[in-house]
């Protein structure tokens, strides 16, 4: 579903040992076809992501959400950014990373949370994802990108 030439992914940790935030640029889709894919493709397959942690005394335990409850963490960013320069484009993604994705993740909701920016560029969007460590360490966090990929990411540009 999502593919092409400009499939490419940034990762950067947010002053906590246990955050990864991805940016991933992509061909341009519907937010709602966007909202179908990742329920059908992501959601149901990778059971994790539909799971937040609760603790009872000193031990931790996965509690399943349903798909209802877990989309709501997908949310759209309403601002067009295909007409700003690059410089205002990431001054605006980073006071967004800063403000909205800078807060502490809590542990009773999914540990991750996905941002949609459908006119990132004019024949592009974007994601913004923030995961917490135990969905997106080494090897599950590139197992976890490929899902939004038709190819492998392997082959594509990694920018750390």
């Amino acid at each position: 579903m999502i593919r092409g030439e400009d499939f490419r992914f940034s990762i950067e940790y947010d002053n906590s040992p246990n955050i990864i935030i991805v940016s991933v640029i992509f061909e341009k889709l519907p937010f709602d076809d966007f909202k179908m894919f990742f329920i059908e493709k992501i959601l149901k397959k990778i059971k994790r992501l539909n799971q937040s942690m609760s603790f009872i005394f000193s031990d931790f335990y996965w509690k399943t959400h349903s798909i209802d409850e877990t989309i709501q963490y997908l949310r759209p960013y309403k601002i067009k950014m295909a007409d700003l320069s690059i410089e205002s484009k990431e001054k605006l993604i980073k006071e967004f990373i800063e403000k909205g994705f800078g807060k502490h993740m809590k542990f009773d909701k999914p540990l991750w949370r996905i941002i949609y920016c459908e006119n990132y560029e004019n024949e592009k969007s974007m994601l913004m994802m923030k995961f917490h460590h135990v969905l997106a360490d080494g090897g599950s966090l590139l197992s976890l990108l490929s899902s939004f990929s038709n190819e492998s990411i392997v082959t594509k540009q990694i920018i750390i």
